[in-house]
């Protein structure tokens, strides 16, 4: 995310579903900070370690690098305090009983080594080592303790469902800037992408269709022709509205609780390529930034007006949060549950040269992988000892191993942040030509990439077969009271949602589908066979 989003403070930002980006990057700096301090800390054990005492550190990752062999994989990551501990108390008996024999052949004891079935008789250079052994051990365990107590408790108070939350502070001057202006783009209409996906945010897209059809007048129910001959004139503006009312009728409060569409979001969304010259209309050429609102009479225009390399699309979001199961006398049979599936229709209406051209793009979020979903795994209960010393007798051997690793990684991150923040402010000042787009959009990054049960997938498509046949209907209905013929646009509609044609093993014939459809086969000496049909479902 700080990568995504503030290393280039001129880059777009993707507007936001059911989430707010100003207190996930402020928690993204905390998290920082507490990875760093962590790992800072337990280099710095280490360090002082091999020269204050170097057997004792030595052993002491020979220690981790058992421990991480014996711990837990993270799918059995809720193994007991006792049995971590005993695992603890395990390896301490185990570095008692080998490290007299190990020092002595290293020549740190003068004794020889012990047999098994007594314990070794340890000479005055043993004893050092063992008591830094344990010393540096706990010192260690506790910096991860303590790390992870903050982090338990960030989840638990702070971000406890209900509670009132206030987000980390951060001092940076020029961070905290960029912070405020993601904030306020989040809520933006306009959208500059970089590369070829211009529905960031959407997922995966699972069906796209398009239509394009002459605006003649109706013939009407007596089937002359009509007295006015060219084509029709239609406002795209009302007709996009027009179908804005009708997908927002799918929420009204007309309808009864239990049959209207939760978590329907509706807006609308001007899009274009990021990589732009300057003096690009979408880009402040002040502050080398991306607009992220236009105004209704800008978006108006843009609708009017289908030539320009922007486009409006109609956005209908519906996020998988659902109500309640409720009986006849109001109790909860099934409690709300927040499925993580997010499904959008972007529809795009244009209107050039006497014909109407729409189409649809369906896309798919998947859910949240669980890998980020820790906050879940806890309760209000969780912020006591027990839970942090669990996570910190699991997490002791990798933690202590790849400390160092970890510490030079943030601080090369750090650093080269700010580098890149003001390699960004010199290209937008000196390039002609700059990506201004957005690469990529946070919920999109933490999602899954399709639906992972297969309800989900059927949950997706429902409802973007609903949203698809409101907003075909939609347009239906407006072009019908506006005396525009629809017998093209509803045959073809019709085609779109009840047929399809599944052709399984070798075909070596024509195959001909849908009404009035017909195939050629050339016999290869210059003779064409024809065969039409009907589509076969």
């Amino acid at each position: 995310m700080i990568t995504e989003l503030v290393d280039d403070g001129h880059r777009a930002v993707v507007p936001t579903v059911g989430y707010d980006l100003e207190p996930i990057l402020r928690h993204c700096y905390h998290a920082r900070h507490l990875w760093l301090l962590q790992n800072a800390l337990i280099s710095a054990i280490l360090l002082l370690g091999i020269f204050v005492a170097t057997w004792s550190t030595v052993l002491l990752i020979g220690v981790a690098f058992l421990a991480n062999l014996l711990s837990p994989p993270a799918e059995q990551a809720d193994w007991p305090t006792a049995r971590l501990v005993l695992g603890g108390v395990a390896l301490v008996a185990l570095v008692w009983l080998l490290g007299a024999p190990l020092l002595a052949l290293l020549g740190l004891s003068s004794e020889e080594p012990p047999g098994p079935s007594a314990p070794p008789e340890l000479t005055t250079s043993y004893w050092p080592v063992l008591w830094w052994l344990i010393g540096l051990g706990l010192l260690t365990l506790a910096v991860i303790a303590l790390t992870r107590a903050t982090v338990v408790r960030i989840f638990t108070r702070d971000l406890a469902p209900g509670g009132r939350h206030k987000p980390p502070e951060v001092t940076n001057p020029a961070i905290l800037s960029r912070i405020k202006s993601v904030a306020a783009a989040q809520h933006g209409n306009v959208v500059l992408h970089s590369g070829y996906d211009p529905f960031l945010g959407g997922g995966h897209v699972v069906r796209a269709w398009s239509v394009a059809m002459e605006l003649k007048r109706d013939r009407g129910p007596d089937e002359h022709r009509p007295t006015a001959t060219g084509p029709v004139a239609v406002d795209p503006v009302a007709l996009n509205r027009h179908v804005k009312r009708r997908l927002a009728a799918l929420a009204s409060a007309e309808l009864p609780a239990h049959e209207r569409m939760t978590g329907l979001v509706l807006r609308d969304q001007i899009v274009a390529s990021g990589a732009q010259w300057r003096n690009y209309p979408l880009i402040d050429a002040g502050l080398r930034q991306p607009f992220s609102h236009a105004s209704p009479r800008a978006v108006e225009a843009i609708i009017r007006a289908p030539q320009p390399s922007v486009r409006h699309f109609l956005r209908a979001s519906v996020g998988a949060d659902t109500r309640a199961a409720t009986g006849a006398a109001g109790d909860v049979i099934m409690p709300a549950e927040y499925q993580n599936v997010v499904v959008s229709t972007f529809t795009h209406v244009a209107v050039e040269g006497g014909m109407l051209y729409m189409e649809s793009v369906s896309t798919v979020l998947g859910p949240i992988r669980d890998k980020f979903l820790d906050l879940d795994q806890h309760v209000a209960g969780d912020d006591n000892w027990q839970e942090p010393v669990r996570e910190a007798l699991r997490l002791f051997g990798a933690t202590v191993l790849i400390a160092p690793a970890r510490l030079v990684r943030t601080v090369v991150r750090a650093v080269g942040a700010n580098r890149r923040m003001t390699r960004a402010d010199r290209e937008t000042e000196r390039l002609p030509r700059y990506d201004f787009g957005a690469r990529a959009e946070v919920r999109q990054l933490a999602s899954a990439g399709r639906p992972v049960t297969y309800l989900q997938r059927l949950d997706a498509e429902k409802y973007s077969k609903l949203m698809e046949r409101r907003v075909s209907e939609a347009v239906l209905g407006y072009l019908a009271d506006q005396g525009i013929d629809t017998s093209e646009y509803e045959t073809r509609m019709n085609v779109f949602n009840n047929h399809g044609v599944f052709i399984r093993g070798d075909n070596h014939g024509p195959a001909a589908a849908g009404p009035g459809a017909t195939a050629l086969l050339n016999d290869g000496g210059g003779k064409r066979k024809e065969k039409s049909g009907d589509a076969r479902r």
